[in-house]
């Protein structure tokens, strides 16, 4: 009854099962790969964010750099006017 007891499957899953030891060693090289791969994105990204931080200003949004304030400015001021007028033929 022995031989039947120690059959080849039984050997073939008891080889493939790993130790608590060889476990927490595969863990732990997955995280300190993890570890650096989120290190170097910190390293990308950060020159990026920084860049996308500075670039946050309303001197592009209004396109100063272009001379573009000032007609804007000026279509802002007839578009309220003409809204003013709008609203104050509403109420007469």
């Amino acid at each position: 009854m022995h031989a039947q007891d120690s059959s080849p499957v039984v050997d073939q899953t008891a080889s493939t099962t790993q130790t608590p030891e060889a476990a927490s060693t595969n863990e732990i090289n997955f995280a300190n790969t993890l570890e650096m791969v989120l290190r170097a994105l910190y390293l990308i990204m950060w020159p990026l964010l920084a860049i996308a931080g500075a670039s946050l200003d309303n001197s592009l949004v209004y396109g100063e750099i272009f001379k573009l304030d000032v007609s804007l400015w000026q279509f802002w001021q007839i578009m309220r006017s003409f809204a003013n007028f709008a609203l104050g033929f509403m109420f007469v």
